[in-house]
């Protein structure tokens, strides 16, 4: 049995890869939104012949392989979908590419935005990112998809080339292959270009309101399933036309997530029923294309998912509960704080603070009471107060110390911290004791707080458009910061920051070769390597010492 790479034991072997020239004409992204590493790993190792498609990518022919596997990938924080797949496709970190998660407040513009649910279920934002805009709803308590759209055409509006593109801060591994005459294809992923739609070397398929409605109401396969036959289609289209297909070919495969958020077990089944024929869909149409053999296939995920409990009681989201926490920090009954909730953004009253929600992570956006101006650093006295506020809201049943739903509270003083925005977040205890810094607690708790990369990732995090308060729920006992699921992520453990991130393909063809550490802001710039680019601006580096030549069209 070949083996890619066992999770469950340590790693015995490392076969280093020689460096030198590769022929790589097309880059093929498999982007699986959710996988988790041990799942996909898991079946590659000990099951491969449940996944032949993709065993076959990874393996090829030879005894040695045709793939470079990174064993240790890690996402970003949060480990949420926008942020991390803007990660994944910037090269950057989230303080570098300014997509603080899928539900962030932005204090410079006055903006919020809930892209993908959140403390307000912003139906404009998603439909924005994929360029449509919401005219109106019909029946909207009955029918979550009774919503009249129009396609957004006018260069001059906020969502013209997609929302979530325009709030990039930083291009995009496509803007950088343009640059150097290379065309791109992407298909239903919500990051294409910073260019607006005016790049004419980029070729964005984004979904329709009805694949659109599909994701929200069905299994999410249905909605995987139509973001293939656009591929294929597109595919074999260029066959017909005697074109050759564009260098980067981006395939999306959000319905994974979706399915498994409500689905518990459901990570192999998903892999083995839909993805591996998908997988053998896509090898066929580059076979039949003629461009197999000098194509390199992209393997990866953007997050994990971790189990937690599907109730009421750990699923902690404004409605119930964080609302009216926040809003208890002062003078009863009215409190310091008007927390944005559903009437503002309904009405678009004024407000004073705002709660991001991202599964294993909060953030909470406090306005400077005196100058009423969000771009103000708020008062350190009232970031302590809200903190407290939250602390005595969910005490433990006995031990005093640990919250029963909150398992850490962090601040920063950007107004007396010496660095602004990007202060660090140091640990907050409350009743009046000292804040800590969060490398030494985090030392001294190690067994407490197993955090994968947890100091790093923060720091990386760490930004005007992070909030002034960050809520870490206590996640391994099944409690988040989103509605009732069955799974869910966000948070800095395992599950949800190891990621699966394999190459692999025809050009790798006599290699096997593990990595033992990367990262998910390492991807663009090593695709950009293979094609013979290069991504300097860009936190991530290229992974493999292995360079690759572009044969001119």
């Amino acid at each position: 049995m070949k083996v890619l790479i066992s999770i469950f034991l340590s790693l015995t072997f490392f076969l280093p890869g020689a460096s030198g020239n590769l022929t790589v004409d097309h880059v093929c992204i498999l982007d699986i939104d959710g996988c988790r590493r041990d799942a996909l790993y898991g079946l590659l190792s000990y099951s491969p012949e449940l996944v032949p498609n993709l065993a076959e990518l990874v393996y090829g022919p030879g005894e040695r392989g045709q793939y470079c596997a990174v064993i240790n990938a890690t996402t970003i924080f949060p480990s949420y979908t926008f942020n991390c797949q803007a990660g994944i496709f910037t090269g950057c970190d989230t303080k570098t590419h300014g997509i603080p998660g899928n539900d962030f407040f932005n204090r410079l513009t006055g903006e919020d935005y809930g892209f993908s649910g959140g403390c307000i279920m912003r139906m404009e934002d998603i439909l924005g990112s994929y360029e449509y805009k919401l005219l109106f709803t019909e029946d909207k308590d009955f029918n979550p998809c009774g919503w009249v759209t129009e396609k957004i055409t006018d260069p001059g509006h906020e969502a013209y080339g997609g929302l979530a593109n325009r709030t990039l801060q930083v291009p995009t591994l496509y803007d950088y292959a343009s640059i150097n005459g290379l065309e791109s294809l992407i298909v239903f992923n919500m990051y294409s270009s910073i260019a607006h739609n005016e790049d004419p070397n980029i070729t964005w398929l984004s979904p329709t309101d009805e694949d659109l409605c599909t994701y929200i109401l069905d299994e999410g396969y249905e909605y995987d399933q139509a973001m293939m036959d656009r591929l294929l289609e597109t595919l074999y289209g260029y066959g017909y036309e005697g074109d050759t297909p564009p260098e980067i070919i981006t395939t999306y495969f959000a319905g994974h997530d979706h399915y498994c958020h409500y689905n518990d077990n459901a990570q192999e089944w998903y892999l083995i029923n839909f993805i591996d024929p998908w997988v053998g869909d896509i090898v066929s149409a580059f076979k039949s294309l003629g461009i197999y053999n000098t194509s390199l296939f992209t393997i990866l995920t953007d997050h994990g998912q971790s189990n937690v409990i599907e109730n009421d009681e750990h699923s902690i989201i404004m409605e119930d509960e964080l609302e009216d926490v926040v809003e208890s920090y002062g003078p009863w009954p009215f409190g310091h704080f008007d927390v944005y909730d559903f009437w503002d953004y309904l009405f678009g009253d004024d407000f004073s603070a705002y709660v991001g929600l991202n599964g294993g992570a909060g953030h909470v956006y406090l306005r400077n009471l005196d100058t009423e101006d969000w771009t103000d650093f708020p008062f350190y006295e009232d970031i302590e107060g809200v903190a407290e506020a939250i602390k005595n809201a969910w005490r433990s049943l006995g031990d005093g110390e640990k919250n029963r739903k909150i398992e850490l509270i962090l601040v920063r003083d950007a107004m007396g911290g010496g660095d602004g925005w990007n202060t660090p977040y140091r640990v907050f205890k409350g009743e009046g004791q000292p804040t800590v810094d969060l490398a030494e607690y985090l030392e001294m708790h190690s067994s407490e707080f197993p955090f994968i990369n947890g100091v790093e990732l923060i720091t990386n995090s760490t930004s005007v458009l992070s909030g002034d308060i960050l809520i870490l729920p206590s996640y391994l006992d099944g409690y988040y910061v989103d509605e009732e699921l069955e799974n869910e992520h966000g948070s800095l453990y395992g599950h949800d920051i190891y990621v699966p991130l394999i190459f692999a393909g025809p050009p790798l063809a006599g290699r096997g070769i593990h990595r033992p550490t990367g990262s998910i802001t390492d991807i663009a710039p090593t695709i950009a390597s293979f094609l013979g680019f290069e991504m300097d601006d860009c936190d991530g580096k290229p992974l493999f010492n292995l360079v690759g030549q572009h044969s001119q069209r």
